[in-house]
């Protein structure tokens, strides 16, 4: 009788740290797959989040490449105005 209460403690132990492994290995792949959809929806997030900061970058590039030749058309002109009006004060007086 001890001999077979041995052999099933020793059976009950190696079928015990099976059932342990299968545990582990299907918890560890449940993990890697909530991992990998995690990481699925953070590209995602960063994507979306580059894609629009490059779309606030580009519209400031148009904007400064639309006001910078206008802001220098302006800044002629207002020069040239001044010389106008600095000359008829010289003429006029």
């Amino acid at each position: 009788m001890e001999v077979f209460l041995q052999l099933f403690s020793l059976g009950y132990i190696i079928i015990w740290y099976e059932i342990t492994r299968l545990q582990a290995l299907v918890c560890g792949k449940l993990a890697r797959h909530a991992f990998s959809i995690r990481l699925g929806y953070a590209i995602i997030v960063q994507a979306t989040a580059r894609r629009f900061l490059s779309g606030k970058k580009i519209e400031a590039k148009i904007v400064s490449d639309v006001l910078v030749p206008s802001t220098a058309q302006e800044l002629r002109e207002s020069n040239g105005s001044k010389r106008i009006q600095f000359w008829l004060r010289i003429v006029m007086d």
